[in-house]
């Protein structure tokens, strides 16, 4: 695990692994549990109930029990294969030798592990209340949300409503209303800010297109974003892959971190057996720019990725 600290900076930063990890997390806990009866001050890794918590410990000594034989391994052997033709196929100046191999085999073993990314089903996934909510109703919220705002001074904290406001149901003629006062406006300026929870146009505009907006090139997990964007920046340290300016992507780029998405089968193309496909590559390059665009690091993807609810109801037994 003395290699896992070692690589552990360039994992976090393009990958989103750290010490975190929930594999990481699982190979010191079952160590600390063997290990804590051991400690001298095990009385402090006690919690409330008098049992003993081996994570708090695994935690605490992280950088010591790295340096010991573990029980259990982060097996690369899998992969190595794997990144062996891809970096050669690729002209990839680098060997097993190089840190920025080494991270991508680590980036394999610990998000490819059990081979498809999976989720487990929470109650939330089986409400269809909830369903409902995230995909049908929350996205037109915050376009009436946009549309309600989108004449607010430039720090969103003036509110502007208009003049008057046209409703029509289905093909019946608009009605006029405000008229005279913005009252449906005010409220349901109100119903929005309680039920959505955004504070800006801003806001607002970059959950519809995280989340619901149009698919930008090939239709991806999160796996297979976290290595689309590691390897980009991976590549950014290969002097014959890199780009020559700062977040754009070439189109050898794009056709390189195709050709490992391919491989790892974590994205299916029309074109699989032609390799590095040249619309492939186009469509990695399109969505990795905007990503590069759009976001700071990779958790900042992942979290905007994530559906949301609005954080000021207080009613748990609905969504809006």
């Amino acid at each position: 695990m003395e290699e896992f600290i070692r690589l552990e900076p360039r994992l976090k930063k393009w990958f989103g692994i750290d010490r975190n990890n929930p594999y990481i997390q699982e190979l010191f806990g079952n160590y600390a549990s063997i290990k804590l009866d051991e400690s001298s001050n095990k009385e402090r890794y006690m919690n409330e109930k008098g049992h003993y918590d081996v994570n708090a410990y695994a935690e605490a000594h992280f950088e010591a029990l790295a340096k010991e034989e573990l029980l259990m391994r982060i097996s690369t052997d899998t992969y190595l294969l794997t990144i062996e033709d891809f970096c050669e196929k690729n002209q990839l100046e680098i060997t097993e030798k190089d840190e920025v191999y080494q991270v991508l085999l680590y980036a394999c073993a610990l998000l490819m592990r059990n081979k498809l990314e999976t989720t487990e089903s929470t109650l939330e996934d089986m409400n269809y209340e909830y369903q409902e909510y995230i995909h049908a109703i929350r996205p037109d919220m915050l376009k009436l949300y946009i549309g309600l705002h989108h004449n607010d001074s430039l720090n969103d904290k003036v509110k502007k409503y208009h003049k008057q406001c046209r409703i029509s149901f289905g093909d019946l003629s608009p009605i006029k209303i405000d008229e005279q006062t913005p009252w449906f406006q005010e409220a349901l300026d109100r119903y929005l800010e309680k039920y959505l929870g955004v504070k800006s146009v801003k806001e607002a505009e970059q959950e519809l297109y995280a989340i619901y907006g149009k698919t930008v090139g090939a239709k991806m997990n999160v796996n297979a974003i976290r290595f689309m964007w590691g390897t980009y920046h991976l590549l950014q340290d290969i002097p014959n892959c890199k780009s020559k300016t700062e977040k754009s992507v070439t189109k050898k780029q794009g056709r390189i971190i195709a050709d490992l998405l391919n491989r790892l089968n974590l994205i299916e193309y029309k074109e699989k057996e032609s390799f590095l496909d040249y619309m492939d590559g186009e469509r990695i390059r399109v969505s990795l720019k905007n990503y590069l665009m759009q976001y700071d690091s990779i958790d900042d993807i992942i979290k905007a990725k994530q559906y949301k609810t609005s954080p000021n109801n207080t009613d748990s037994s609905r969504y809006y």
